[in-house]
């Protein structure tokens, strides 16, 4: 094995310069001529290759007779600094990204190689200044067991250590203590030197692990799992699988942050059988299967809206101006109103107990009412006994001065409704950081509605 260290330039783009384009040819040569005589050429890299044009052909070439190598230096100082789960997760990401720099060019993945630095220099990756001690062998341990996973995931041929020498003796200890041999420990499932590095290192070979996650399960925050075969039941509904994946990571979230009580849930799901289906039970769970939903999975989405409602309930919208409230008027004259009264004082009234109700706001239900007929009417806020004191009429058809109200309350249920999403965007982004999630494929952080997906448990 002969490792050539190592070949300049590449990531320069082709066309190549005339001196380039000979350095190149005569690199080529020289690993041909090494594996012509039974050597096993070694070539390293030390950034992410160029691979358009014509220099994917020399790549391809190169592979044939050598094994490629690429240099993937990340300083321990930040890596520290994200932690376990973000920290580990950079890692594998990417050394992931290194090797599929070649493979994804048609190099085969046994003719590819990993090189991760545990150098003490500051400014080339490595330990790069870590402080202390503790820290940089833990940081040391994390890449080798990223390297470890990424070798095993994608069939690579090799990982090179790079700068393992052994520190100078630890003060008062009188043992010398080396980075490289403790990630190789880590690698052989071991860690016969933790004593030697101190009390406060942390010998766990699991925390930030892939290897944390029994089969079966796709996201691990702490204690909370969310299943791979929860997300494969939501695909029957949404169609797509990342759709269903980030509402279940949504909901994953919120769940710890706002729970909402069974009893609310059912009382919900009862209100959704009397107001949409008559009562009939059968009918409800025939629309269900005919939508390729269960009862668990509706009422996991009665349990968003109400979630949704409890969390918008303590976000400030803020008012909206007079301009807002003349554009708004103007722009959608063909909205219908209703002047209603409701008990106790809902929300789309503007917290009042008589107005006019505005569709897209209010509950759909207050505009099939007969009028001068009283009738109870569930929302995600709660129940509420409705009157109709006037037929439906179009927006534009109300003097703005009656419509205000109405318009007031549909724009900070707007404004509510773009607080919510701003603040489980916020909520998830922060959870990621200290999940695990198989092959560190990540949700998309986002707000979904899936009573979208089944409208008729719309709660309003």
């Amino acid at each position: 094995m002969i490792v050539l260290n190592e070949l300049a330039g590449a990531g320069l783009v082709t066309p190549w310069q005339d001196k380039n384009a000979q350095y190149r040819q005569n690199a080529l040569t020289f690993v041909q001529a090494l594996a012509q005589l039974g050597a096993h050429p070694v070539l390293l890299i030390n950034a992410a290759p160029y691979t358009g044009g014509v220099a994917a052909d020399w790549w391809r070439t190169v592979a044939v007779s050598a094994e490629i190598v690429r240099e993937d230096y990340i300083p321990a100082s930040l890596t520290w600094k994200n932690g376990p789960f973000l920290g580990n997760r950079n890692l594998r990401n990417s050394y992931r990204q290194a090797v599929a720099d070649l493979t994804s060019i048609g190099i085969p993945p046994n003719r590819v190689g990993l090189m991760v630095s545990f150098a003490s220099t500051v400014g080339f990756g490595g330990r790069s200044g870590l402080q202390p001690d503790e820290a940089w062998y833990e940081v040391a341990k994390w890449q080798q067991l990223a390297a470890q996973q990424v070798a095993a995931e994608t069939g690579i041929a090799s990982v090179w250590p790079c700068g393992g020498g052994c520190t100078t003796p630890r003060a008062g200890s009188g043992e010398a203590v080396c980075a490289l041999r403790l990630a190789v420990d880590a690698l052989a499932g071991t860690v016969q030197r933790a004593k030697a590095i101190g009390t406060t290192f942390n010998a766990s070979r699991t925390e930030g692990q892939l290897s944390a996650l029994t089969p079966g399960l796709q996201c691990l925050v702490g204690k909370d799992a969310l299943s791979n075969d929860a997300i494969q039941k939501l695909q029957l509904l949404t169609g797509d699988r990342e759709t269903a994946y980030s509402a279940l990571f949504e909901r994953f979230v919120e769940s710890r942050l706002t729970p909402v009580p069974t009893g609310d849930v059912l009382a919900a799901e009862r209100a959704v059988i009397a107001q949409a289906f008559g009562g009939n039970r059968t009918a409800y769970t025939a629309a269900l299967r005919q939508a390729h939903a269960s009862v668990a999975i509706a009422r996991g989405i009665l349990g968003d809206e109400l979630r949704r409602a409890k969390v918008e309930a303590t976000l400030r919208a803020p008012a909206p101006s007079a301009a807002d409230i003349q554009t708004f008027y103007t722009s959608y004259p063909d909205l219908q109103v209703r002047l209603v009264s409701a008990k106790p004082a809902p929300s789309w009234l503007g917290s009042k107990a008589r107005g006019l109700a505005l569709s897209q706001v209010a509950p759909d239900r207050l505009f099939a009412l007969a009028t001068g007929r009283a009738d109870v009417v569930r929302t995600s806020e709660g129940s509420f006994t409705v009157k109709a004191l006037g037929d439906a009429l179009p927006l534009g058809a109300v003097p703005l001065g009656q419509a205000k109200p109405a318009i007031v309350a549909a724009l900070r249920a707007f404004g509510s409704g773009a607080a919510f999403e701003q603040w489980t965007v916020g909520q998830q982004r922060s959870a990621l950081n200290d999940a695990l999630c198989a092959r560190d494929d990540l949700p998309q952080p986002s707000a979904i509605d899936l009573a979208a997906y089944l409208p008729f448990l719309r709660l309003g």
